[in-house]
């Protein structure tokens, strides 16, 4: 009897190795690039330091009262590094958004979208997500998401949240954000409320619409000079 026939060769063994290597190897990698845990803690500290400094006053728009501080089982599960959770009123307008920027690792900030946050609590979807395009003064395309609820509290009342998330100053809302932002060592995910009236076509509202158009080129910025 061969015995030679019997017993994988050296190269076939060597062959097994090297794939048991990148199989076994491949979740950690995964895993460190989701977690940051294999890159430089001083760009997420630039990243958070500049969301923290936020201006309160821009354009038309300005804060009103103080930031709003989130819980810290909630900055704890997101693994923010750095946030703001504040009011901004249209002086010209008297139109009023809330706003929520965070800034993390890649998988936190994907996993929670406010469709889990918001129906978690005394609210109710009206309608399906709606992904709606906005571009801004300076011709840059976004995609966001649209949610309308209504508030089933002792007071009912009807409001509406749109989010993205970017990487680069692009916002968007892909399919399979684990696919689309698991690479990037860091992301960012904004939060738009507002009780402004969504209008008939279903697009965003007024409060919004101005809000956004003022607020992105100024992310975006900012990013480039995290970057820079």
């Amino acid at each position: 009897m061969d015995t030679d026939s019997q017993h994988p060769s050296r190269s076939t063994i060597v062959a097994m190795i090297a794939a048991l290597v990148v199989l076994t190897a491949a979740p950690a990698v995964v895993s460190g690039l989701w977690s940051r845990r294999w890159s430089d803690p001083g760009e997420i500290a630039r990243a958070a330091a500049n969301v923290d400094s936020f201006p309160n006053q821009f354009g038309d728009w300005k804060q009103r009262g103080e930031d709003e501080k989130m819980p810290d089982e909630a900055v704890s599960e997101l693994q923010c590094a750095g946030y703001i959770n504040r009011r901004y009123v249209n002086q010209r307008l008297g139109r009023e958004v809330t706003v929520m920027l965070m800034v993390g690792p890649s998988g936190p900030l994907v996993r929670h979208p406010p469709e889990i946050c918001y129906g978690n609590r005394a609210n109710t979807l009206l309608h399906d997500p709606k992904n709606v395009d906005v571009v801004t003064n300076d011709s840059r395309k976004h995609t966001f998401r649209l949610l309308q609820f209504k508030y089933s509290g002792p007071v009912s009342s009807e409001f509406s949240v749109c989010y993205g998330w970017t990487a680069d100053g692009s916002w968007d809302v892909p399919e399979y954000p684990r696919v689309r932002f698991g690479g990037s060592p860091l992301l960012y995910k904004v939060q738009v409320l507002t009780s402004d009236a969504v209008p008939s076509d279903g697009g965003l509202p007024p409060a919004t619409s101005q809000f956004l158009n003022d607020f992105l080129p100024l992310v975006r910025d900012r990013l480039l000079v995290e970057k820079g």
